[in-house]
């Protein structure tokens, strides 16, 4: 099971899946110039209570994406989501785990707009702010 991630083999020649890179985020110093330190100093503390390589990143960006979007029907489709994804793969869901999970995405993208224009840049530091502030338990709290 260790090979194949959903139906996808896993492929480490970068034609299949590709491997996560949180080591690489782990090791970065995130000091980005354009995030502000204590957005960067929290989300540290956060991270550091993340698991990786688990299929709750892919969860927890849902329910972001979802939160972020679609705030008025977040919670009734999120725990739809979830209660259904937890019907075929039982996962234990917390709501630090699911935050966690959401700012590794988020920080992945802020590394990767490093070269964007600031309109972009300053798009994704309002939404860490945004993911560092926003409360998940009420997800975690309607799981069946």
């Amino acid at each position: 099971m260790d090979t194949l991630i959903h139906t996808n083999h896993f492929n480490e020649n970068g034609k299949g899946i590709r491997k996560s890179n949180i080591a690489m985020l782990k090791d970065a110093d995130l000091d980005l110039k354009y995030v502000p330190v204590e957005l960067t100093k929290q989300s540290k503390e956060i991270l550091c209570r993340a698991e990786w390589g688990n299929p709750l990143n892919d969860i927890a960006w849902v329910c972001w994406f979802t939160k972020l979007h679609y705030s008025e029907k977040a919670l009734l489709l999120n725990t739809a989501f979830i209660n259904e994804n937890l019907s075929h793969y039982p996962l234990t869901i917390s709501s630090e785990q699911l935050k966690a999970c959401c700012l590794y995405k988020v920080l992945n993208i802020l590394i990767r707009v490093s070269n964007a224009p600031v309109e972009v840049q300053n798009e994704w530091v309002r939404r860490l702010e945004w993911t560092i502030n926003t409360d998940f338990s009420d997800v975690c709290q309607m799981i069946s």
